[in-house]
């Protein structure tokens, strides 16, 4: 069985179990089967373990229901496998797309990218984060136009963040770690030498109470914005954050954040102008307020 069938049997299982009300493993073997994708019992159990143990995605029978449910509050990492099965199936679409000829792209329209820098070398940082390799590269700061070089960086993840990638690392002997974009790194180098990995979950945390990746010190709090019915549809389908909350009250729509607040989150508040109104915190309110006035004004002009 070729690694791409594997992949769209994890694919449909999680599809089946997601979509029905606790399908029984009948009803999931069925389903794999009648796409064309042909396997045994015993396939289906290898694929209920790789799912658990490669993937933590917590595929638990619930026997009130006879049926299976995703644990997703014991499955961290469930959202970045529905991002990996997304990204392999339009690799698979732009394979095809690409054996078919120029002729089919008229059928698909990409998002527009500006260039395509850095990408060639997603492959030898995840290897050198993978195996503890010091690396050292240069890299070029947008808002300052100015190349540094840096060596002997410990890396520790790859982010994607708005069809860009990032790498998370930090010198040798220091705490707090960077954010370096992979379309502006040069010259890298991955060296021998290895370091030694801390808990790889206290990087992982620094992004997981924020949106996006200027990762903040300030504390916690609740966001609690009232926002447009039908635009909340699409929030509900694309989630901010992982602690989105959509509910409605007095004939309102809210949708509460717990997190740390940040440049991105404010961006992301911005992009939706009159849709999305801040409630509280009050010190938000207000610096958006701010902004939103200081643009009223230049259009006044």
């Amino acid at each position: 069985m070729s690694l791409q069938a594997a992949i769209k049997r994890l694919s449909l299982i999680i599809d089946k179990v997601s979509r029905s009300h606790y399908p029984t493993k009948k009803e999931i073997f069925d389903f794999v089967n009648d796409t064309g994708i042909k396997m045994s019992n015993r396939t289906l159990d290898r694929d209920f373990e790789k799912l658990r143990d490669e993937f933590g995605v917590e595929l638990l029978y619930e026997p009130s229901k006879n049926g299976y449910y995703i644990d997703i509050d014991n499955s961290p990492e469930f959202s970045s496998f529905l991002r990996l099965i997304e990204l392999n199936e339009t690799a698979e679409l732009i394979t095809t797309s690409l054996k078919e000829g120029k002729e089919n792209f008229k059928y698909i329209d990409f998002e527009t990218s500006s260039d395509f820098k850095g990408v060639q070398q997603l492959k030898d940082l995840y290897k050198a984060i993978r195996n503890c390799h010091y690396i050292s590269f240069h890299h070029t700061n947008y808002h300052t136009d100015i190349t540094k070089k840096f060596f002997n960086m410990e890396p520790y993840l790859l982010k994607e963040y708005q069809n860009r990638w990032y790498l998370v690392a930090r010198m040798k002997g220091f705490k707090n770690f960077i954010t370096f974009g992979v379309d502006r790194i040069t010259h890298l180098k991955i060296n021998e030498k290895k370091f030694t990995r801390e808990d790889d979950m206290k990087v992982r945390q620094l992004f997981a109470e924020i949106i996006g990746l200027v990762y903040s010190t300030s504390d916690v709090e609740e966001v609690l914005m009232e926002i447009d019915e039908k635009q909340g549809k699409y929030f509900k389908s694309l989630p901010w954050h992982k602690s989105q909350k959509i509910f409605k009250k007095d004939n309102k729509t809210f949708m509460q954040l717990i997190l740390r607040p940040n440049f991105e989150l404010m961006q992301r508040i911005l992009m939706y102008g009159n849709f999305v109104e801040v409630i509280k915190p009050e010190w938000l309110r207000k610096e958006i307020f701010a902004i939103h006035s200081k643009a009223s004004e230049k259009y006044s002009e």
